[in-house]
């Protein structure tokens, strides 16, 4: 098993921001890949979730950052954490520069599974994830129904909608859901994806039951 071949390198200019305390940089994410690292320059903006608290990684000169991701944490069967991280809106002058390599598998075909490496379910340990392959898990990944697959703390919230109700004959539950104002002075920031049917011409029934569901 090897993750050298697949990598993608990708540059991040983050320029001055005048309003920093309104402004939301890279927002709290943890890389899917196995290991991601990067390359900062001095004016920093980085931080790691330690705890309950957010700690800042201060640039050292010709030093690296090496994030653990989703991939090796589950790989390692737990034994790496996946670090959940964000990066600042740039308060200086000068614009904050870094570099990040992400390290990915670079077999991906349907005969290629991932999970747990055998050589740590010795004395006794149980897997604590079941074996996926790269098309399983990158499919599931966007839509946070990696079920067993990922841990809680990074799945989000996904709501039916009534059209995928009906389509799945009730198989699925359409939620009543609402959103109260908030009581905080910092203001709540959410970001939702719709998805709902492309076609919608008068011969097209998005609202027609899957066959599926009927037999």
């Amino acid at each position: 098993m090897t993750c050298l071949e697949s990598r993608l390198l990708v540059a991040h200019y983050y320029p001055y921001c005048p309003q920093p305390d309104l402004t939301l940089g890279i927002g709290s994410h943890m890389d899917p890949g196995v290991l991601t690292v990067v390359l900062q320059d001095q004016v920093g903006g980085l931080q790691v979730k330690h705890g309950e608290e957010w700690v800042e990684v201060k640039p050292i000169h010709g030093a690296i950052v090496v994030n653990i991701g989703d991939l090796l944490q589950m790989m390692s069967n737990d034994e790496y954490k996946s670090v959940e991280h964000r990066v600042l809106a740039n308060p200086f002058r000068e614009p904050r520069i870094s570099i990040g390599v992400f390290f990915n598998p670079s077999k991906r075909g349907d005969a290629d599974y991932f999970g747990p490496v055998p050589e740590l379910l010795t004395n006794g340990k149980v897997a604590h994830y079941r074996d996926f392959t790269m098309a399983e898990f990158m499919g599931r990944l966007f839509t946070r129904e990696l079920g067993s697959l990922v841990f809680p703390e990074i799945q989000m919230p996904v709501g039916i909608s009534v059209i995928f109700l009906m389509m799945s004959n009730d198989e699925y539950k359409s939620v009543e859901h609402r959103v109260l104002a908030t009581p905080s002075p910092e203001p709540r920031i959410s970001i939702t994806v719709f998805f709902n049917p492309r076609k919608r011409g008068g011969t097209d029934y998005p609202f027609q039951g899957v066959s599926e569901g009927f037999t």
